[in-house]
């Protein structure tokens, strides 16, 4: 990690589930090195849970699904 605020990986999985109902999964893991980076790591997760809310809903609207 050395030289790095944060590395990690960031899953998404995409699964038919039939009759016309798709899963779509986001899953994370990182780690977090720098003193100041952890002070905000609670605030940044908020941010990237929205954004992901926000990949979510584009993905529900352009497949025309709820």
């Amino acid at each position: 990690m050395e030289g790095h605020v944060e590395k990690g990986v960031i899953n998404f999985t995409l699964a038919d589930m039939g009759e016309g109902k798709i899963r779509f999964t986001i899953g994370s893991m990182s780690q977090v090195d720098q003193g100041l980076a952890k002070m905000f790591e609670g605030t940044a997760r908020d941010a990237q849970k929205a954004s992901w809310n926000e990949v979510l809903s584009n993905v529900v609207k352009y497949l025309g699904g709820e």
